[in-house]
């Protein structure tokens, strides 16, 4: 199920001023908005019906009555609390607050990045995975773990799979992509100047690119074929990747589950031959 609050909130860093209005109203007044007409909304944000059928389209939806039957169904069988707040961690918490409030974090970036995510582009991610000649991973920092999560997960089911950590051998890595294979781009921001140079390259190529990143307008999310998003109750300026990372890890796992189901006897076959087993001691 497609989230509106959630979508608003992700969205808000990257709309305009009109735009924000509107999904600040929506947000705040979430039962009101599902009885009111396009005209009286924009009365009640002091924007126009233009804004609000902006806001819309940026949100995924065609139009304010597709976003209002959302919200509606919604509010009807998640009976969500429009007023949720993120616990954020205070330098004055003890050690058992700290630790009840990052899990709560990573616990709501888990159950968000489930209403953000669409089976069918999963699956279609999935359909790439499996017919691709090459998986290029591509990922810095706290993403470039994640990616290297994915390469040992493929590297069990014996997928010609390539993962490089330093960003000068991402670069060649993605020069030498071709339309044959598949780039996946690990990317919270997807504003990272590094990336952004990647991408030109394997445009260039003609390379499918599959992206891991939040749900917000970024030149990543507008130059790849298919964007996988995830929710995280963080900042963007953090002082490190945590209930992200987790939910960047939650996707691998669902995209290798998908994968495996492709062709379940042989795959499960490989993951057997490639268990490791370890040495009593």
């Amino acid at each position: 199920m497609s989230s509106v609050l959630l979508r608003l909130r992700e969205l808000d860093d990257s709309l305009s001023t009109a735009e924000k209005h509107i999904a600040k109203y929506i947000r705040s007044n979430a039962q009101e908005a599902t009885t009111m007409t396009i005209h009286q909304l924009a009365e009640k944000s002091f924007t126009s019906p233009s804004s609000v059928v902006r806001l819309c389209t940026r949100a995924g939806f065609s139009g304010f009555k597709e976003l209002k039957h959302a919200l509606t169904v919604e509010l009807a069988t998640l009976n969500l609390d429009t007023q949720r707040k993120n616990i954020k961690v205070d330098n004055e918490d003890l050690v058992p607050t700290v630790i009840d409030k990052v899990t709560y974090q990573n616990i709501q970036s888990l159950e968000e990045t489930v209403h953000l995510l669409d089976a069918n582009v999963i699956e279609h991610c999935v359909d790439l995975l499996f017919q691709c000649k090459r998986v290029l991973l591509f990922g810095i920092g706290s993403s470039q773990l994640v990616a290297q999560d994915f390469y040992l997960k493929l590297l069990r089911l014996n997928k010609d799979v390539v993962v490089n950590q330093d960003i000068h051998s991402q670069l060649l890595q993605a020069k030498n992509s071709s339309s044959n294979d598949i780039a996946m781009i690990y990317s919270y921001s997807g504003e990272t100047s590094e990336i952004l140079e990647l991408l030109d390259y394997l445009q260039i190529n003609k390379t499918p690119i599959v992206s891991i990143t939040r749900y917000v307008h970024s030149q990543l999310s507008k130059r790849s074929t298919y964007c996988l998003y995830t929710s995280a109750s963080e900042p963007l300026f953090r002082h490190g990747a945590m209930s992200s990372r987790l939910a960047q890890l939650n996707i691998n796992d669902i995209l290798l589950s998908v994968l495996i189901n492709k062709d379940y006897n042989k795959n499960m076959s490989q993951l057997t031959f490639t268990h490791i087993k370890k040495q009593d001691r």
